[in-house]
């Protein structure tokens, strides 16, 4: 279940463009990046967190650690991290 507390919506922001993640990840946190080009970077790969990406799309860059993610090759990224939408 998602909450306000681990909710994030970068549509409601509009400056923001890119959010980072760093450290050990705990429950889920979801990320609503909005019709926007946003960068969402994530700098751990283990632990049992989940990161849920929305509505991921077209104009969106994932990077995890050294590896760039994109809508073409989201099925390469690491299965800690979901795209329901996409």
């Amino acid at each position: 279940m998602i909450t306000e507390a681990n909710f994030i919506p970068l549509s409601d922001l509009e400056d923001i463009e890119t959010i980072t993640f760093n450290g050990r990840m705990k429950g889920k946190t979801a990320v609503e990046s909005g019709k926007g080009k946003d960068v969402i970077e994530v700098n751990r790969q283990s632990g049992k967190g989940k990161l849920i990406l929305e509505d991921f799309n077209k104009k969106d860059t994932l990077i995890v650690g050294d590896e760039t993610f994109t809508i073409d090759n989201i099925d390469d990224a690491p299965k800690f991290i979901k795209f329901p939408n996409a």
